[in-house]
């Protein structure tokens, strides 16, 4: 996870943070890594600062097939049930279905000039 201002405005102040977590299991939930991304940001948001840009990096993907799951630390089975209904329904009905999180009123897409 990581945010940061734009380091370029003159006389602004400047802050940026990022905060690596390991998850105790592998997961393909959103509702895993959505919790984790929002104890993340909690630990490096500062208030006070007009943010540019914030985002999560994933690593250490692996297919779902190869997974190994610990003794005493496991994904909640519900969440592979209820993510493949999600995704369905967003293919359906073309991403209509959300997090409460996520900014629902927002109808912007990232610019991706230098990509």
């Amino acid at each position: 996870m990581f945010i940061y201002i734009n380091r370029f405005r003159q006389g602004s102040p400047q802050y940026h943070g990022f905060k690596t977590v390991k998850l105790p299991f592998p997961t393909s939930s959103t509702f895993e890594l959505n919790k984790y991304s929002q104890i993340a940001l909690d630990s490096i948001f500062e208030s006070g600062y007009r943010y540019k840009k914030a985002g999560v990096i994933l690593m250490g993907i692996s297919q779902d097939k190869t997974q190994q799951l610990f003794m005493f630390e496991y994904e909640n089975p519900k969440h592979k049930v209820l993510m493949n209904v999600l995704d369905r329904m967003n293919l359906k009905l073309g991403d209509k279905i959300k997090f409460g999180s996520q900014d629902l009123k927002r109808k912007w897409k990232m610019r991706q000039d230098s990509l």
